[in-house]
C-alpha cells in the first residue's frame, strides 16, 4: 500500500487537486485515487489522507488554485 497525506485549508478560496502520475511528463497527470481520509485539525484545517495499492513507481503531487 501507498500512503500520501497533505494538509489542507478549510472554507479558504483554495481548492486541492492530489495527482499521480508514473513519469513526470506535463500531460501524464492523473487523478489520485484510494480510500480518502480526512480528519479535522481545528477550525481552519484538516488532514488528507490517500491510501492506494501501489502496483508501480508514482509521482505524487496536489496542485493548490484559488477558487474564482
Amino acid at each position: 500500500m501507498f500512503r500520501f497525506e497533505f494538509i489542507r485549508r478549510k472554507n479558504g478560496g483554495i481548492s486541492y487537486t492530489p495527482q499521480q502520475s508514473s513519469s513526470l511528463d506535463d500531460g501524464a497527470w492523473q487523478a489520485a485515487t484510494g480510500a480518502v481520509d480526512v480528519s479535522t485539525i481545528d477550525d481552519n484545517w484538516e488532514r488528507v489522507v490517500i491510501t492506494q495499492p501501489l502496483d508501480t513507481s508514482r509521482f505524487i503531487r496536489v496542485v493548490v488554485d484559488l477558487d474564482e
